[in-house]
């Protein structure tokens, strides 16, 4: 199962997150973009690691760690993403300006 929220474009940036319950599948998504304008993804950020049970605790504080998702694409106002099983992934906008 699949939710996703996104946050207004303000001051030129904003932010979609993801989140994929899949006990197994990697899950890739896609979102139309196209209604924002002009956009490019400057950050896509998904902390997890392969151990599902895997959680930071006192003796290993940075047992889960974020680390950057190569996959995210964006062409023609359409992004598109592949989604760890059991992840949330945070992605980063901001506005073109043409000038």
């Amino acid at each position: 199962m699949i939710d996703a929220v996104a946050t207004p474009i303000v001051d030129g940036s904003g932010a979609l997150l993801v989140t994929d319950r899949h006990l197994t599948n990697v899950t890739e998504v896609s979102a139309d973009l196209g209604l924002l304008g002009d956009v490019v993804v400057t950050e896509c950020l998904t902390p997890g690691d392969e151990d599902q049970d895997a959680a930071d605790t006192r003796e290993d504080p940075d047992r889960v760690t974020t680390h950057a998702n190569a996959t995210a694409s964006l062409k023609d106002g359409v992004l598109t993403v592949t989604l760890p099983v059991v992840s949330w992934t945070a992605i980063s906008l901001t506005r073109v300006t043409r000038g």
